[in-house]
């Protein structure tokens, strides 16, 4: 053998790594193209134009390849170090390969990129656990069967003859540059960008968001437009006494007659029943399809209050709990809750405390400290009754213990609960990935529909939407007859929607989308409730709290951005504020007009200036069409006012403690 065919073991070494490194980055880019290809199936609102959309998306995979070989071929400088080199590059290749199936599941999920607040603290690991099943899981399944083969296949056509050839794919890491250019520049601007996204350039870009966060939330700088902008949510002739500058959420209501006959000296209970992505869209009241799928709430509509053009005010269950507590949509780019769990805010379980309401609870089949809940509702005097308390044998979901189970035990922690009370029970069988209980009835036969084929998903939603109202019907069934009932006002809300498409037509639009992610029920129903009826919206969760408060007829200082619906009807002037938290969109809603202004996820949003869309409300409800050029100027002045002042003065507001009630007043009601 001559001198040119002899191949040192070091070299031979290096050959063989290279090889690895080859097969290996193909067998991850053949995973990545059929999980987004399963993204492309499945998203809500998949990209025009799917070709260059996928360029995009395997360019930025093979510039991360393409790095991580950079390193792997430099580390080995000696013969010892090949295998070293790659573990390093297996191990990394195998993990991102990992996270771009785990990360497809929580885009189609959000319909959007993953945002810093779905990575909260133990919130990253719940959802991931939780979370994957179905395809995501078949998925990882195929993964972790082909790897073997791959490896298998190294040992098997490795040979000196293919050296030369094995070489070349050096050539191919100089072509990653270029190769990226092009196809993040295709991928950026064809829409649809957050769905595609590899799971290193995502958390580098979450990494991003976060460090510029800090900015956005006004600890120490003061909004330059008056405190008192933020009133301008609330229409003129809503009758209330606003009493403190600094203060400027703070007020006295009016009095009001009310469709509702509380006896005297009867402090009511109030229970509300915060369902898990239960939409309006599923709800027969509400002309949801299929029909029957929800009997119990529908008798509930129907014999008491319900209220359309519902929507929540963000996309999180815990921004939901704010909302209805204490009257304040959620701040920009925060969950509260989770973020400031002691921050200074005064809603009904401060102000019903006040008024001789004797126990505060919060019932769910899940974990309290999901979220860091403990951290807010202990402090705050709430009595808690979660899936630690619940018996074992219990059926249960991935997401917690089932619905009828947490109604049999509300019933029980109610009738044994000192009143008056107020308690908030959260659903949770509704939840991704839509599991049916063990003790659910049988399956509803469905009717066929465009979904059967491509959103098998929708059938699941539908089955455990209906699993969700037998369990509403459990709960009241019992209900009745305890002695607390007759004195008692039910509130049942959707948290916040979903991306699911729905059973009787596709999203094809952003307008679409919104709705199905923030469109919700919400009915008032008590015995003490002397005739049925509609109150008109728009509305959202904020409401809530005011409208109770009424209802209750408690008339001491309160304060929040919600306004009592039975002041609001037919008011064309009232504009909802709604955060999409993966969007990072604002949508404010009229009766008319629904604005959205959509931001960057890095930079303070107030530095920003925003995309605009319009969406006319009466001619065009699907929003195929902007209307920013049509709208009447004044109105859209009126909206892009409303939105510097959400995101500029509400957030300041809130996080300085001044969008609750002053400290005497606190003291002293």
């Amino acid at each position: 053998m001559s001198s040119a065919q002899i191949v040192s073991p070091q070299q031979d070494g290096k050959t063989r790594t290279r090889h690895f490194i080859l097969l290996l980055s193909i067998w991850s880019l053949l995973v990545s193209m059929v999980t987004r290809g399963y993204v492309l199936a499945e998203a809500p609102l998949p990209p025009v134009h799917p070709v260059p959309w996928i360029i995009g998306a395997l360019a930025e995979d093979m510039a991360i390849l393409g790095a991580l070989a950079i390193v792997a071929l430099l580390l080995p400088r000696f013969r010892g170090t090949q295998l070293a080199a790659r573990i390093f590059f297996g191990v990394c290749t195998v993990a991102i390969t990992v996270l771009q199936i785990v990360r497809a599941e929580a885009v189609i999920f959000f319909g959007e990129a993953v945002r810093p607040e779905d990575l909260h603290r133990d919130v990253r690991v719940t959802v991931l656990v939780q979370s994957l099943s179905g395809a995501a899981a078949t998925l990882l399944i195929i993964t972790a069967l082909t790897l073997p083969f791959v490896l298998w296949l190294w040992e098997r056509t490795f040979g000196e003859q293919r050296a030369a050839r094995v070489i070349r794919f050096a050539v191919l890491i100089g072509l990653v540059t270029f190769t990226t250019a092009c196809g993040a520049l295709a991928e950026r601007y064809v829409g649809g960008e957050g769905l595609a996204r590899n799971p290193v350039v995502a958390l580098a870009m979450i990494e991003s968001e976060l460090r510029v966060a800090s900015s956005t939330r006004f600890e120490s700088v003061r909004p330059q437009m008056p405190l008192t902008a933020i009133r301008d949510f609330i229409p003129d002739d809503i009758h209330r006494s606003y009493f403190d500058q600094d203060y400027p959420l703070a007020y006295l209501p009016g009095t009001i007659r009310l469709p509702i006959d509380v006896p005297p000296d009867v402090k009511p209970n109030i229970v509300i029943v915060l369902m898990e992505s239960v939409r309006a869209g599923e709800i027969g009241a509400y002309g949801g399809q299929p029909a029957n799928l929800t009997p119990n709430l529908d008798a509930l509509a129907r014999n008491g209050i319900r209220v359309d053009d519902m929507y929540s005010s963000g996309t999180y269950t815990a921004s939901a709990e704010l909302a209805l507590w204490y009257g304040l949509p959620p701040v920009p780019r925060e969950i509260l809750i989770t973020s400031r769990p002691s921050i200074a805010i005064t809603g009904l379980p401060e102000i019903l405390r006040s008024a001789g309401w004797k126990t505060m609870l919060w019932l769910h089949g899940g974990n309290l400290d999901f979220y860091r809940r403990d951290l807010f509702y202990l402090p705050r005097g709430f009595r808690v009754v979660d899936a630690r308390a619940f018996p074992k044998d219990d059926p249960t979901t991935n997401w917690g213990y089932s619905d009828r189970a947490l109604a049999r035990h509300a019933n029980t922690v109610l009738t044994r609960a000192e009143e008056p009370f107020a308690a908030m029970l959260l659903t949770v069988t509704n939840h991704h990935m839509f599991q049916l209980p063990s003790d659910s009835d049988p399956p509803i036969l469905l009717p066929p529909h465009h979904s059967d084929a491509e959103h098998v998903r929708t059938d699941e939603m539908l089955q455990t939407v209906h699993y969700t109202d037998e369990a509403v019907g459990d709960f009241m069934r019992n209900a009745r007859k305890q002695p607390w009932f007759a004195h008692t006002i039910f509130v049942f809300t959707g948290d916040h929607g979903i991306t699911v498409p729905p059973f009787d037509r596709r999203t094809e639009t952003p307008q679409e989308l919104t709705n199905l992610l923030h469109r919700v029920p919400l009915i008032i129903y008590s015995p003490m409730i002397k005739k049925p009826m509609v109150l008109h919206g728009p509305a959202t969760h904020i409401d809530v709290m005011p409208t109770l408060l009424a209802l209750a007829g408690v008339l001491r200082p309160r304060t929040g951005l919600g306004v009592n619906l039975f002041r609001v009807q037919e008011n064309a002037d009232r504009i909802v504020p709604m955060w999409g938290s993966h969007g990072r969109n604002i949508t404010l809603v009229s009766q008319r007009y629904d604005y959205d202004a959509s931001y960057a996820s890095d930079g303070p949003l107030e530095s920003q200036e925003p995309k605009e869309s319009v969406t006319d409300r009466l001619t065009d409800p699907s929003g195929t069409h902007n209307a920013i050029n049509e709208i009447p100027p004044d109105a859209l002045a009126r909206f892009r006012h409303l939105r510097d002042v959400y995101v500029e003065l509400y957030p300041w507001l809130v996080i300085n403690g001044r969008s609750g009630l002053p400290a005497q007043k606190v003291a002293t009601r």
